[in-house]
C-alpha cells in the first residue's frame, strides 16, 4: 500500500490494465484497503480483526462506519488511506 500505483478506489483490486478482478487474484495490482486485506489475511476471523482495527483507526478521526465509503470519498487522497493503515498497524 506504500507505493500509491498500488492503491485503488471503489474496487476491491484491480488489474495492470485497470480491470476488476478478485482481491486474492494473481493478477491484481492495486488494492482499495478492504481489497488489501483480504490479500494479506484471506478470508476469516484474521481479515475481520484486521478490519475492525481499521474501522477503530478511521474513526478516531471522523464519522466514517464503513472502511469502502471512507477510502472512496472523492477527496481521499493516498497519503491519507496509508497515514490511517500505518496507524491501524494491520499492513506493512
Amino acid at each position: 500500500m506504500e507505493d500509491p500505483k498500488k492503491w485503488c478506489q471503489e474496487f476491491f483490486a484491480l488489474d495492470k490494465d485497470g480491470d476488476m478482478v478478485i482481491a486474492t487474484s494473481e493478477e491484481a495490482c492495486r488494492w482499495c484497503p478492504s481489497g488489501a486485506i483480504r490479500k494479506v489475511y484471506g478470508f476469516g476471523q484474521s481479515e475481520l480483526d484486521a478490519e475492525m482495527k481499521l474501522l477503530e483507526a478511521i474513526s478516531k478521526h471522523g464519522d466514517h462506519r464503513s472502511i469502502p465509503r471512507w477510502n472512496d470519498d472523492p477527496n481521499r487522497m493516498h497519503y491519507e488511506v496509508l497515514a490511517i493503515v500505518k496507524e491501524a498497524g494491520i499492513l506493512s
